[in-house]
């Protein structure tokens, strides 16, 4: 074992991913908040999640959306990255359950400032409803954009938690 680390505690969803397997040839526990991807606590024995996965965030917005906001055209705009893609997963998942499919989706990049182009094929699709996964300026970027732009005022946006976060908010 390397430096005689018994345990790691690591946030973020690319990150856990990344290491998750390097602990597991070194025999050392990995504690990861904030890692979405559903499959990381199969990657190893040594792997614990403290953080709600996938289904614990979109799987919830998307039984609000189709059940409380009755939502028959909804979209998935999600980071590009293992966590929106496994957000992705688990919500299109939901909306079959209910006989049901999301109508567009795309992801974005971490960095990505515009997003014109993914409004416009919104609009295009009649979307009724959009969730958004994600984090950091890009989701922050998006909500704005989309919040501004007077054509999405009939559309509904939800987000999972970081949608209510001070960050979020505040801009």
């Amino acid at each position: 074992r390397s430096q005689n680390v018994d345990f790691i505690i690591c946030a973020l969803s690319n990150v856990g991913m990344a290491i998750a397997p390097k602990t597991n040839n070194e025999d050392v526990i990995l504690f990861g908040t904030a890692i979405v991807p559903s499959d990381f606590v199969t990657i190893s024995n040594k792997t614990i999640r403290v953080y709600p996965n996938s289904e614990g965030m979109a799987s919830v917005v998307a039984e609000h959306n189709n059940n409380t906001l009755k939502s028959k055209r909804p979209a998935v705009i999600y980071i590009n990255n293992d966590m929106g893609i496994d957000c992705l997963k688990a919500y299109s998942n939901i909306v079959l359950k209910y006989n049901n499919q999301v109508v567009y989706s795309e992801s974005y990049e971490p960095n990505q400032k515009d997003f014109k182009d993914i409004i416009n094929k919104i609009l295009q699709n009649h979307v009724d409803c959009v969730y958004v996964s994600g984090f950091g300026e890009s989701y922050i970027s998006f909500v704005k954009q989309f919040n501004n732009d007077p054509r999405t005022h009939n559309i509904i946006l939800t987000g999972d938690m970081t949608f209510g976060l001070p960050d979020t908010k505040s801009k």
